[in-house]
């Protein structure tokens, strides 16, 4: 794959996320490594979470 077009470069952008996660997961169950990029993504993921909690609430 070394050419990108703009919508998989998009894409990649995107899925980054969850792909740090998948990878940190997948780090820790082979190396038994705790990953920063896993505490990192957790991290945002709640933050994530506490933003849609509190607009659901003021709806």
């Amino acid at each position: 794959m070394s050419q990108f077009s703009a919508t998989s470069t998009n894409y990649l952008l995107w899925e980054g996320n969850e792909f740090q996660h998948q990878l940190s997961i997948l780090l820790s169950s082979h190396l038994g490594i705790k990953s920063n990029i896993h505490l990192q993504t957790k991290s945002v993921s709640d933050q994530h979470q506490c933003v849609n909690k509190q607009l659901n609430h003021k709806m």
